[in-house]
């Protein structure tokens, strides 16, 4: 982390369950543990007022406070799962949760409804030590 640079604390998650609704997004595809499987992971910049995905992306403008991650969650039960979000290879924040199968969501934000700093960043979703799925996205810079 260089010096000079203030890193907000990107530990302001939350979890949402909402109803099934990614089976016409796009996203990435994950793996299968056994008999549990994340099918489908997005980001997006909103969630609307039924729970579902606003506005789609993996690049969003310097001026973001909060980048929502959706997934599909498959199985006949809930899964201990890890969010792990980093910026530029480095770990951020992480998150634990048991999550109920059927469409989740959480999100990453700056602290106090500050901007989230620019950068390339990845978040993964882990299950004991295995990555079940992963989704980049990057906050632009000012200017751009």
């Amino acid at each position: 982390m260089p010096p000079k640079e203030r890193w907000p604390v990107l530990l302001r998650l939350g979890w949402a369950i909402v109803v099934p609704l990614l089976a016409n997004c796009a996203g990435h595809v994950g793996i299968s543990f056994g008999e549990v499987k994340i099918s489908r992971v997005l980001t997006c910049s909103e969630v609307g007022p039924s729970g579902e995905p606003v506005g789609i992306t993996s690049t969003f403008p310097a001026t973001t406070k909060r980048v929502h991650l959706f997934m599909q969650l498959e199985g006949p039960v809930s899964a201990p799962l890890e969010i792990r979000w980093f910026r530029e290879n480095n770990l951020v924040a992480v998150q634990q949760a048991r999550i109920p199968p059927g469409v989740s969501h959480t999100w990453l934000g700056g602290e106090g409804g500050e901007a989230i700093p620019a950068g390339q960043y990845r978040v993964e979703i882990v299950m004991g030590e295995v990555r079940m799925a992963n989704a980049a996205f990057e906050i632009q810079p000012e200017g751009q």
